[in-house]
């Protein structure tokens, strides 16, 4: 619907997509606290995340996460995760 708001959009992208959705979320970004409040009031998004999501939350980065350890840490938790959902079953 080119009507539907974003957040409504990308809900209805989540319901197609069947895979472990992965994100991470920074402390400092008004992004991710819109994010956060999305999950907090909307039902669809907490049953679809919760359905095969996860999440980092990372305190004090940035969007960018433009601090080195704030990227590593993602990095890292991006590969270990994607490595779990790769391994044969």
């Amino acid at each position: 619907d080119p009507g539907a708001s974003l957040p409504r959009a990308m809900s209805d992208r989540l319901d197609a997509f069947e895979g472990e959705v992965l994100t991470v979320l920074s402390g400092a970004d008004l992004t991710a606290a819109e994010t956060e409040a999305l999950l907090a009031s909307d039902p669809r998004w907490r049953a679809r995340l919760a359905r095969s999501g996860r999440r980092l939350r990372r305190p004090g980065a940035d969007h960018g996460l433009s601090d080195p350890a704030h990227e590593r840490a993602a990095i890292d938790w991006l590969a270990t995760r994607i490595a779990e959902l790769a391994a044969p079953r």
